[in-house]
């Protein structure tokens, strides 16, 4: 098995060890390990939630879904160069809102978050508090 296959096997072990019940795998721009994570945690009283992390231009957001097909499809829907997403949050956040899924913002107050990528409270940041499908920043 490959390094990452191992963390994946670690990272569920360990949350079944400690008795976590709920757990998900978040790459950046990819579900490729998500698949693996929910196949390896079968059986072991662990509901590997769908999610990716999209890096975009205005900072990294968290998109969930009930399944990991919704997620690839949404992927596919966006526009991404040299791995980054040149979607904005809401266009994300609109694609992810067709399959009933949401979207939190992440580690918003770090150099990638989008505090720092969207400077004051203007109507880009406005929009991403009111979206309906942000839960979280």
């Amino acid at each position: 098995m490959s390094d990452l296959n191992q963390n994946l096997i670690q990272i569920v072990d360990t949350a079944a060890f400690l008795g976590i019940g709920v757990i998900s795998i978040t790459d950046h721009n990819s579900v490729s390990n998500v698949t693996e994570a929910i196949r390896y945690s079968a059986g072991k009283g662990i509901l590997v939630i769908p999610g990716v992390e999209v890096s975009t231009n205005q900072g990294h957001l968290l998109l969930y879904a009930a399944r990991v097909e919704d997620l690839t499809t949404v992927l596919a829907r966006l526009d991404f160069s040299h791995d980054m997403c040149t979607n904005t949050i809401v266009q994300c956040l609109e694609k992810i809102k067709e399959f009933g899924g949401f979207g939190i913002a992440a580690h918003i107050d770090k150099q990638k978050g989008f505090e720092f990528k969207i400077t004051g409270y203007g109507e880009d940041k406005k929009q991403l508090f009111l979206h309906p499908e942000t839960v979280g920043c």
